[in-house]
């Protein structure tokens, strides 16, 4: 059965890992954690879903660039943010 974008949408605790690992990447920090993400179908492939997600350091501070991942939703480990 085929999984399709739904609006009710939510990345699973690996994605949100993904997306603070890279953002700390790309930073230099260690401290970087996903506030706030929406999400669209990929106009391209109706397999992908795109988070844009909002980093924050240690909740207070506002990073000034924000990562995309991009949910695979047959098979969600397939998922990768950039």
């Amino acid at each position: 059965m085929k999984k399709t974008y739904d609006h009710q949408f939510r990345m699973l605790p690996s994605e949100i890992k993904k997306v603070e690992r890279l953002a700390n990447k790309l930073s230099g920090r260690t401290d970087a954690k996903v506030t706030a993400y929406s999400s669209r179908p990929d106009p391209l492939c109706e397999d992908f879903v795109i988070c844009t997600c909002e980093i924050c350091y240690n909740y207070e501070d506002i990073a000034d660039f924000s990562v995309k991942l991009f949910a695979f939703m047959p098979d969600r480990r397939r998922s990768w943010a950039h």
